[in-house]
């Protein structure tokens, strides 16, 4: 049930629920098991106290009560002021994490828009070129044929007339 390592003491309440008896008759047993001292108070060895109520033979259909410390109102307080500025500290860091989320899917949204217009561009922009290589190319063919007409007609007129 317990661990070795780490001993589980309770106090006298628990005993006296395990063993059937009254309060001041489990403090009587505390000569029997392992105890601790907790101020004033007397802390039994639950693994002692569990084999002496099998020695015993008792039966105990009810589960051990559950004690609760009391917390002093000051202390209390401390824990709560604590708490609220953990739960403040939280919502800032979360709304902090929610505007990075924000902006990050803003920016890729932007990427994402300026990806799409710089494929446009390199659309229009081969668009262009290639019309600019067809002018050129026609440009080209002007020129020789201009530059056979320039021949053309720096030969004396005679070889012009007799040369067709």
């Amino acid at each position: 049930m317990e661990s070795d390592e780490t001993p589980v003491y309770i106090p006298v309440e628990d005993v006296a629920d395990l063993l059937g008896v009254s309060q001041r008759q489990a403090t009587r047993y505390a000569e029997k098991v392992r105890t601790q001292q907790d101020g004033r108070r007397i802390l039994f060895h639950r693994g002692d106290v569990e084999k002496l109520a099998q020695e015993r033979d008792v039966k105990h259909d009810r589960p051990l009560a559950v004690h609760t410390e009391v917390i002093p109102p000051g202390r209390l307080l401390e824990l709560i002021t604590q708490q609220q500025h953990e739960i403040t500290r939280i919502s800032r860091d979360n709304g902090e994490l929610a505007e990075r989320l924000r902006t990050q899917v803003q920016r890729a949204e932007l990427a994402d828009h300026d990806r799409q217009k710089l494929l446009e561009d390199k659309d229009e922009t081969s668009r262009q070129v290639s019309l600019a290589q067809e002018r050129a190319e026609a440009a080209e063919a002007e020129a020789k044929r201009l530059r056979l007409e320039l021949e053309r007609m720096r030969r004396s007129w005679w070889r012009r007339l007799f040369s067709k």
